[in-house]
């Protein structure tokens, strides 16, 4: 029995996860696949779409997948501890010799594993699904990274110089934490300003502010947490945007 292995994160699962996963399959008898962990994802992009049980729930019931395994080491480690079992390790049409990291390459050639590049044309990126699931505002946009009974996660990017209405909510709180830029905050007479990797927590009926005083984007991650969550539960006090 020739085993293939493949590796993806899949967050979130498209069509183009699909082709690569059908495409494996028909290069041997039993198709492996390894799930990059929720803290690898972090650590790749700053944030999960989708915890890691579902996207390999969802794999796992795809009918050419045989086995499911979520990986929270790096890749090439994986390879070598299943170096027993697996004949051929395959990657999807975004990876190619050249761009596929060293230690996936190095480990195939030291157990003997065949390498094959470049299933599929790559047809769809996770990445721009979720920008294309992006809220357009005069400010700038916000995403729903992810949500729950009771919270919720937004990508917010503010334009350069732009800032949001001066607001408050009655139902929900909320946590901001500068990925890239420097925000200028007001949370009542509380003025501060946040660079990268630095936080503050606004209360419900915090009357607040964001303002991106730089030349280039701001981008930050907001955690909301509340008894109800949606976009009516703001009140502006003043806007730049004609919105009171």
């Amino acid at each position: 029995m020739r085993v293939v292995a493949t590796s993806m994160y899949a967050d979130f699962f498209h069509v183009g996860h699909l082709e690569c996963l059908k495409m494996a399959k028909e290069l041997g008898d039993y198709l492996l696949v390894f799930v990059d962990s929720d803290r690898k994802a972090i650590l790749k992009k700053g944030f999960v779409f989708m915890p890691e049980e579902e996207r390999a729930e969802i794999i796992r019931n795809i009918k050419c997948v045989d086995e499911v395994v979520v990986v929270d080491t790096p890749i090439s480690e994986a390879i070598e501890k299943y170096s027993d079992r697996i004949n051929i390790f395959a990657k999807g049409g975004d990876r190619t010799i050249d761009n596929m990291p060293l230690e996936e390459i190095e480990a195939c050639r030291k157990f003997g594993i065949e390498l094959v590049c470049g299933l599929g044309e790559k047809i769809q990126s996770s990445s721009n699904l979720i920008d294309n699931s992006s809220v357009i505002r005069p400010w700038g946009k916000y995403t729903i990274l992810h949500q729950g009974l009771g919270y919720a996660v937004k990508r917010i990017t503010v334009n350069p110089k732009a800032r949001l209405s001066l607001q408050y909510h009655m139902k929900r709180n909320e946590y901001w934490t500068v990925k890239t830029g420097m925000a200028q905050v007001a949370i009542g007479d509380y003025m501060c300003v946040l660079k990268e990797n630095e936080s503050v927590y606004i209360p419900a009926t915090a009357i607040h502010r964001v303002t991106n005083v730089c030349n280039s984007p701001l981008e930050f991650i907001e955690v909301q947490t509340g008894a109800e969550l949606n976009e009516d539960d703001i009140v502006r006090l003043k806007d730049d945007y004609g919105r009171i």
